[in-house]
């Protein structure tokens, strides 16, 4: 798909199924959209796009669950993001915010960095498909949220990708990496979902 036709001159997210449209997640792009349209802000032109996904993001936290139920609360969550990357001036500015669920890490990745421990690993389409495979084949560990927006990013081994509909950002999800990860996704999260595999 050609991204430069997506608009961002409207909120690109709605939910119409399901009982429960996630306000937690509605409320928190909002905040967030405030946040970045201060008057400091004035000169930048808001991506709505990855407004709405870092939004996401953090709030994977409240409806995913990761195997080890031991975990404190206090303990923060990492979310790695592979650089060259447009979603992490939103992210900070939602880190920074009383909004996140639970203590919230960001770490900035060069792809040929060693895969680090993290909670969530976020993969930027500028991040060349090919390298994007390599990352995942070598994933060693369980418990990691494979986030990705590259066309065939399941079919690697991702989680989750994100995907532009209707110039709305929505989600795939491939529940059996999901579970071969030992992450629990709510029903929630599924209800909203493009597309389950």
């Amino acid at each position: 798909m050609d991204r430069s036709n997506v608009r961002h001159d409207e909120l690109p997210i709605t939910f119409k199924r399901g009982a429960d449209p996630l306000n937690a997640l509605v409320s928190a792009a909002a905040l967030i959209l405030l946040l970045v349209s201060r008057p400091s802000y004035s000169q930048e032109v808001i991506n709505r796009e990855y407004l709405i996904k870092a939004a996401f993001l953090i709030n994977f936290v409240r409806y995913i669950e990761w195997p080890d139920p031991a975990e404190a609360p206090s303990q923060p969550v990492i979310i790695g993001v592979y650089k060259p990357d447009s979603i992490s001036p939103y992210l900070r500015q939602a880190i920074e915010t009383d909004a996140v669920p639970r203590p919230i890490q960001l770490r900035i990745l060069n792809p040929d960095d060693p895969v680090p421990r993290c909670h969530i690993l976020y993969f930027p389409r500028a991040v060349p498909p090919e390298t994007q495979r390599n990352i995942l084949q070598t994933i060693p560990v369980k418990g990691v949220l494979l986030v990705g927006e590259t066309e065939g990013f399941l079919e690697w081994g991702g989680t989750i990708n994100f995907v532009i509909v209707e110039n709305k950002v929505r989600l795939e999800i491939n529940a059996s990496q999901a579970q071969a990860q030992g992450l629990k996704i709510s029903s929630k999260l599924i209800q909203i979902a493009r597309a389950v595999r």
